[in-house]
């Protein structure tokens, strides 16, 4: 799934609609990231359009595929409380507690990760009390494309 593509997502929305009605969804794991190549870089770098990109994929997607998909982990939920989650992966980066994390600036992938752990305290006010536990979560630094930049 391209998170930032609206097709894909709804399609897939759409899916999980149709077909776990009733049922609910249990788990949701939004795993989306990238890190644009100047990131570590100073804020003279950034631009616009990679701030736009980079907060789509790493925000602004995952937040719209987990509000179209509150209705089945409430569902869940119901069922059994507080073992329907809703995990997102962050980074320390994006920590106001861990500013000296990484070397440079990563301007856009560091505030998109903030607004992830932000919005997941909201959304754990907002559904807590309901029985869906989120959850942020900074794993630290893996093998992958992006990590062996």
């Amino acid at each position: 799934l391209d998170v930032t593509n609206t097709k894909q997502r709804e399609d897939v929305i759409d899916w999980c609609l149709k077909n776990l009605t009733g049922h609910g969804l249990n788990l949701l794991l939004n795993n989306a990231g990238i890190m644009p190549h100047y990131c570590s870089e100073g804020l003279e770098t950034v631009t616009g359009g990679e701030l736009h990109r980079t907060f789509r994929n790493n925000f602004t997607g995952p937040t719209l595929l987990t509000q179209g998909l509150i209705p089945l982990t409430l569902t869940a939920a119901e069922r059994q409380p507080n073992k329907c989650k809703i995990v997102s992966m962050s980074s320390k980066s994006g920590s106001v507690g861990h500013l000296r994390f990484m070397i440079g600036g990563a301007y856009d992938y560091r505030c998109s990760k903030v607004a992830i752990n932000r919005t997941a305290r909201l959304l754990a006010e907002e559904f807590g009390g309901q029985g869906v536990v989120v959850l942020p979560v900074c794993p630290g630094w893996a093998a992958t494309d992006m990590g062996n930049r």
